[in-house]
């Protein structure tokens, strides 16, 4: 298993231009010192043992162990050099084995599709549960900062303070509740309920996210087998992400991580035809929330680089094909498609709390 480098496009990570000056000062002495003690060294024991064959021809008294020693410099500076040039390919392989990271399978490469567009375009890693080496992976491994120093792994403390800044999830109870809550379509309700009082609002959306009109209508439809598409991707983005999120940060195992996002990746796939399809409904919900040109570009710009990868940029996450989920057991607001939640709402006249930005 090798992932790209963080900060980068391309899938395999590219071996380093060796530059004597870029490396740090105690790998220049770990090049340098070991070798010319085994220069002087060689030039002792040729003195000692082999002087007495050659008191006759000073020249070459000095010229033998001299050029056996530089030779054997050359190649261990190039050994210790060729190292350095790798040593990110070599500290990824060892967070691995630290961490007891496997390969993801197809289911695992199936959810992480859906939240792999940002994490692509960040330059982060597509192909694991985590988005990049994190501390509750390697933190028994004594000084495992020493020996992975090629990577800037955040503290937990530092991944909660990120995370509590956007989302405001500071505990595994946060953490709990958020998911719940977007199971249960957080967002998706304030969306039906702001588009039943204000249809206007559709030609905002098709504007902002130049998505058909067809389309926006299509999320409305329902059937029988399947309920409507409403935004429920918005939700379920923010579900998988949000679960990766929590085991980076400590809140819950890997097992625990892996089954709260198989059950938002599932919902994903009975819902929705493609990961294109998945795509755009979450642009139109990311459209609903924020009501801001600039953002509502990046985010399509995100999506649009990760589903046309440049040759050699694919990630895992690209072979994966879409399977669509047949059966399953629905959240109950996704199954009666929030007819209980808007008879709340009209019978106790609950004003809208998430709801369109109306000031833009």
């Amino acid at each position: 298993m090798l992932q790209n480098h963080i900060g980068e496009l391309e899938k395999n990570p590219k071996k380093r231009k060796f530059i004597l000056l870029e490396i740090p000062i105690r790998h220049r002495l770990l090049i340098t010192i070991p070798q010319l003690l085994i220069l002087l060294f060689i030039f002792i024991f040729f003195l000692v043992h082999q002087a007495p064959r050659f008191t006759n021809n000073s020249a070459l008294f000095i010229q033998v162990p001299l050029g056996l020693g530089i030779i054997l410099l050359a190649y261990f500076v190039y050994r210790r050099v060729s190292f350095h040039k790798n040593e990110h390919i070599h500290q990824q392989k060892k967070y691995y084995t630290f961490g007891k990271v496997k390969p993801s399978n197809t289911k695992q490469l199936e959810a992480l599709q859906l939240i792999a567009f940002s994490r692509y375009s960040d330059g982060f890693w597509t192909d694991s549960l985590e988005h990049a080496p994190v501390e509750v992976r390697v933190d028994h491994v004594p000084n495992f900062r020493k020996k992975l120093d090629y990577f800037n792994i955040k503290t937990k403390e530092e991944l909660i303070s990120e995370w509590a800044d956007a989302w405001g999830m500071i505990s595994k109870t946060k953490y709990e509740k958020l998911y719940n809550q977007l199971l249960n379509g957080l967002h998706t309700s304030q969306f039906l309920l702001d588009y039943r009082e204000y249809p206007e609002w559709k030609n905002r959306l098709l504007e902002l996210t130049e998505i058909s009109e067809d389309y926006f209508d299509s999320c409305f439809n329902t059937s029988s087998a399947q309920p409507q598409k409403l935004i429920w991707a918005w939700d379920l983005w923010r579900a998988v992400l949000l679960s990766t999120a929590a085991f980076e940060c400590g809140f819950i195992t890997e097992e625990k991580a892996w089954q709260n996002i198989y059950k938002a990746s599932d919902l994903s796939h009975f819902l929705f035809d493609s990961i294109d399809d998945f795509y755009t409904n979450m642009r139109l919900g990311h459209a609903y929330w924020c009501n801001n040109e600039k953002q509502v570009f990046e985010r399509t710009s995100q999506v649009n680089a990760f589903l046309n990868p440049k040759t050699g940029n694919e990630r895992l996450v690209h072979t994966v094909n879409w399977t669509s989920i047949k059966n399953i057991d629905l959240p109950h607001h996704m199954a009666d498609n929030f007819k209980s939640f808007l008879k709340d709402i009209d019978d106790n006249n609950t004003p809208s709390k998430i709801g369109f930005n109306k000031n833009q």
